[in-house]
């Protein structure tokens, strides 16, 4: 039974942090997009607090550049390579008339994505594995060539390509923007779903923020761009964009406990592990 008063509704408080996010912490906070590739639409009435956890890397703060080009993240003009552990998803073209087992490629320490296998138009097979960069030279070396996912793939759910983000400024408190046709498609959903904006179009090439005219747009407050370490097995910043300020909930230090979809069902030797 649920117990509420119609009509009461408290404001949302949130209790000061201890310190600021940095690059490269793990956070923990509240999904932020409109859609989600389980879920659905999410309407912007769904509380914060109601919405679903998801624990990130954050690679960007506000008032960075990023941009993903051929899976190697960009910040502020400068590369940031993949850390050794860091696995990802490559397609490999094989380089004979049958592929690398599923064994073989496990003794590299390579993860075959099964029912990926196809034959293209040239007659080579084609498949997806998840491997670190090490592992991914070695697989060149002996099994194909791995490749990246074409700069016109587009992912259905949500409109991006994982291997490619064009170059964006992360919002910050007090960062104004013009609002043209570009910006709005980078921000829009900021602005609308995150300030509690509504943008319009005023019929004649202009733009109505609240109903009023306005050429530019100032951001209330900071943004981050946050991915997972397992980089394409992650529904992350490169897919659904920006991270407000307001949806963090903390900063991740502990492993408590570590679950897998296989028997024994658990990771005993993850438990009680710091994160770093």
């Amino acid at each position: 039974t649920s117990v509420y008063l119609r009509g009461l509704e408290f404001p949302q408080v949130r209790l000061p942090g201890f310190t600021e996010p940095q690059r490269g912490d793990v956070v923990v906070f509240n999904y932020p997009a409109s859609r989600d590739v389980e879920r659905g639409v999410i309407p912007a009435t769904v509380p914060i607090e109601r919405r679903a956890p998801y624990i990130k890397r954050i690679v960007a703060l506000p008032g960075d550049t990023l941009a993903v080009l051929d899976k190697i993240l960009h910040i502020n003009g400068t590369p940031v390579p993949l850390a050794p552990t860091m696995k990802q998803r490559w397609t490999v073209v094989g380089t004979g008339d049958t592929r690398a087992n599923a064994l073989q490629l496990d003794e590299m320490g390579v993860q075959l994505l099964t029912g990926t296998d196809l034959r293209d138009s040239t007659g080579a097979i084609r498949f997806d594995v998840y491997a670190t960069p090490p592992e991914v030279e070695a697989l060149a070396a002996r099994h194909g060539e791995p490749f990246v996912l074409d700069e016109r793939y587009v992912d259905a759910t949500y409109g991006a390509n994982p291997d490619h983000v064009a170059p964006r400024v992360v919002p910050m408190t007090g960062m104004t923007i013009p609002l043209t046709a570009a910006t709005i498609d980078l921000y829009g959903e900021a602005i609308t779903r995150h300030e509690g904006r509504t943008l319009d179009s005023d019929g004649a090439g202009g733009v109505l923020v609240d109903g009023a005219p306005a050429s530019a747009y100032t951001f209330t407050q900071d943004y981050y761009m946050a991915m997972g370490d397992f980089r394409d097995n992650s529904v992350d910043s490169r897919y659904w964009g920006f991270v407000p300020h307001s949806h963090l909930v903390g900063k991740a230090t502990l492993t408590f406990l570590s679950f897998k979809g296989d028997f024994p069902f658990v990771r005993p030797s993850r438990f009680f592990r710091p994160i770093p």
